[in-house]
């Protein structure tokens, strides 16, 4: 069986007042739920074994080239295709971005877009600690989970606690 994690409760700081998600897991379908009120995040996994692979982004916070395994986000209005090595192959929100030239580690490096995007590792990580693609630079802790998003003069802080899974 392949399992990954996922943080139980997010706190989210994007210049105002920080915003709490309260996340749960039912089957592959990951829900955070905001205190201020405000829509829920949903993520549904096609795959565990995918997602491993990849990282998990704060909620309300997206960075589509750096996630593996997801199958849809906010409801479904946001659609992934993986080819069979889980390499992102396009995301549609309703247009669609394809990705190509991927590193070593599967991640992409460039999209119809016209984003180039770079990718920094700890040495023998397969999970980057950062990836950046001229708009945004988002850094990841030592599991993958999401603790900052900085671009365009503004950082936006998470802080990850307790521990969700989901297995194949």
């Amino acid at each position: 069986m392949s399992c990954f994690n996922l943080p139980q409760k997010v706190e989210v700081t994007a210049g105002g007042p920080t915003v709490t998600y309260n996340c749960s897991v039912s089957g592959k379908v990951y829900t955070c739920v905001p205190s201020d009120g405000g829509n829920s995040i949903v993520r549904t996994y096609a795959s565990a074994a995918g997602a491993k692979l990849g990282v998990i982004d704060p909620p309300g916070t997206g960075n589509a080239h750096a996630q593996r395994g997801l199958a849809s986000s906010d409801g479904g209005a946001t659609t992934y295709t993986y080819d069979s090595s889980n390499q992102l192959v396009s995301v549609a929100s309703p247009a669609v971005t394809t990705y190509s030239n991927y590193d070593t580690n599967g991640f992409p490096q460039s999209n119809s877009a016209g984003r180039n995007i770079t990718y920094t590792y700890t040495a023998g990580s397969k999970i980057p600690t950062t990836s950046a693609d001229g708009a945004f630079t988002y850094t990841y802790d030592s599991k993958g989970w999401g603790t900052k998003m900085s671009g365009f003069g503004m950082d936006t802080i998470a802080v990850n606690s307790g521990s969700l899974e989901i297995c194949d």
